[in-house]
């Protein structure tokens, strides 16, 4: 069919080729015209084999681009959220922690004492927190099979959430040793921190029931906004800890959890791969984002209260040059920045727990 269609396509195309050729010349050199036309098309056509034939390579390259994994940085939503805050380089907090008002009994003396107080104040930075640039040039963007720009954007952005997270949670890490608490397991697994070497006592259903109970006896709420966030080692000493409840009530609350791994203990349990890192000491100590690595480091559970903790974080700004520059190849460079930091919001810390591991 196709063929044929093809044959009156060409047919028209001579026939007013020739009525052209016909009205500047002789019919008859327009029929001779038309002829060698239409023979033509019969002719057939030689196909280029041999060694140049093969240099014609094809490849099929599938736009389903496979990008770096991230991690679940969600934990902090529903936090305190300090909202301008990113607009300065410091935040103070209002503090009024200490005592409590006297209460006086059938009052007998008018008027009554009178007294002052001087509230306290805890402060926080923010952090400017920025990409370095990357170029997308036309050869890149010609040649594949993904939009190349858009893949590159994303990697700022979720490089910088990812490191804006790892901040918050840090701010949120206890520094005062009654809220730090070496894990007790009589049994070990390997150490899970990066770079670090040797054995951990895994977390026991004893760590885990104190941390509810010192959250209980210092009146945190019991609201469902308290939170436990675990790393995958330590996940799976809680998992150890719910498998002895069998198929009770506890044990399918936890494998119902979805985007959580479950509740334990009052404290809604969740995951993330990397929390924060403590050193190996009687009183362990916080690292800092981006320190070196130990050996003896040791990965930390951090349970807090939604109400008891904060942050802030600006909208993610993104930088890229409006026209494509010689010099860059015809490129085009982008990168991302934010201002974020998160902190306690008691200057006593109440309200955060770390159950860090022990060089075991």
């Amino acid at each position: 069919m196709k063929r044929f269609v093809d044959f009156l396509y060409n047919l028209t195309v001579i026939m007013v080729i020739a009525s052209v050729v016909a009205a500047v010349f002789t019919p008859g050199f327009a029929l001779a015209v038309a002829l060698v036309l239409f023979f033509v098309q019969f002719v057939p056509r030689n196909e280029v084999k041999g060694a140049l034939r093969n240099e014609v390579l094809k490849k099929l390259f599938s736009s389903d681009l496979q990008q770096v994994l991230w991690d679940d940085n969600s934990f902090y939503a529903g936090a305190q959220v300090d909202e301008t805050a990113w607009e300065n380089e410091e935040t103070e907090i209002p503090q009024d922690e200490d005592g409590t008002a006297t209460v006086v009994a059938n009052p007998t003396q008018l008027p009554l004492p009178v007294g002052i107080e001087e509230d306290k104040k805890k402060s926080y930075k923010t952090d400017q927190l920025v990409t370095l640039p990357t170029v997308v040039t036309w050869n890149n963007q010609l040649l594949v099979s993904y939009d190349k720009r858009s893949a590159k954007l994303k990697k700022h952005r979720l490089s910088l959430e990812d490191q804006i997270a790892e901040r918050i949670l840090n701010g949120w890490s206890p520094t005062k040793a009654e809220f730090i608490r070496q894990t007790t397991g009589g049994t070990t697994r390997p150490a899970t921190a990066p770079g670090a070497t040797g054995n951990r006592k895994k977390a026991t259903e004893d760590d885990f029931r104190f941390i509810a109970e010192k959250f209980d006896r210092l009146k945190i709420p019991n609201d469902g906004r308290r939170r436990l966030l675990v790393e995958p080692g330590m996940k799976q000493d809680v998992w150890d800890v719910m498998k002895a409840y069998g198929s009770g009530t506890d044990f399918n609350n936890f494998l119902r959890g979805e985007g959580t791994l479950g509740k334990l203990f009052s404290f809604q349990v969740i995951l993330r791969a990397f929390t924060v890192r403590y050193t190996e000491a009687g009183t362990p100590v916080k690292k800092a984002v981006g320190s070196a690595n130990a050996a003896t480091d040791n990965m930390a559970s951090v349970a807090f209260h939604l109400d008891h903790v904060r942050y802030s974080k600006s909208p993610v700004q993104v930088w890229m040059d409006p026209y494509p520059k010689p010099e860059l190849a015809g490129g085009m460079s982008m990168n991302c920045g934010v201002r974020s930091g998160g902190t306690m919001s008691r200057l006593s810390e109440k309200g955060v727990f770390a159950l860090v591991e022990d060089n075991g």
